[in-house]
């Protein structure tokens, strides 16, 4: 066994003692949640070009930052943050019907997520965005700190070619991979940030956090 597999088996028992299977199977099981019934036509009169896999991609990456949510909650992982416009501009459509976006939450996620506006663009520098790469990776089963690919929510707004959406990009370099953040002209390398913190724990305030084109909640 080489000493990357050595780390990578640690890293699963780890996830394991963490994240247990009951609470992990009842974060995935809310992905399943159908969308309300006027929420595509909805979406696409306010997107207008948006075609129906389009929605449901963006409503797919929604339902994978309540799942997050949802296991944050129950292993008290700490803050997180939305890290894709798409997913969130589906949450701000959600929003407009108060009872109906509770009755959601309450059959979804088990408890309201409450929609806090991100501070500014330091969220998605922060601990929270560790956080949330983190049970990102555990949900969809990437290696958080050798990741061959991106989970959903970091690639979502390229997929999309969403307008001032958050581009993340993974690159190799020689035998290291780096994770990139698109914001402005100057993308920023956050791979110390989310690779590092992400066998460490984190923040536990419970907050999830959103904002400008980049959103999340608490509850």
């Amino acid at each position: 066994m080489s000493i990357a597999d050595f780390f990578a088996q640690l890293r699963q028992r780890s996830n394991a003692r963490r994240y247990p299977p009951a609470h992990l199977a009842a974060a995935l099981a809310l992905q399943a949640t159908p969308p309300p019934p006027d929420l595509e036509l909805r979406w696409k009169c306010a997107y207008s070009g948006r075609s129906s896999a389009d929605f449901a991609l963006a409503y797919r990456g929604l339902l994978s930052y309540l799942s997050i949510v949802k296991l944050a909650a129950a292993c008290k992982a700490g803050a997180t943050v939305l890290p894709s416009a798409a997913a969130d501009s589906v949450w701000h459509l959600l929003l407009h019907d108060t009872q109906a976006y509770t009755e959601f939450c309450r059959a979804s996620v088990g408890f309201n997520v409450v929609h806090v506006p991100q501070r500014d663009a330091a969220d998605l520098t922060s601990k929270s965005l560790a956080t949330t790469w983190r049970l990102a990776c555990c949900l969809e089963a990437i290696d958080a700190v050798k990741p061959p690919r991106l989970p959903l929510l970091f690639a979502l707004d390229t997929q999309l070619d969403w307008p001032q959406g958050h581009s993340y990009r993974l690159e190799k370099m020689g035998s290291q991979r780096r994770i990139f953040l698109g914001i402005g002209d100057n993308p920023r390398d956050v791979t110390g940030l989310l690779l590092l913190t992400a066998v460490s724990s984190v923040g536990a305030d419970g907050t999830h956090s959103c904002g400008g084109s980049s959103c999340g909640g608490s509850h």
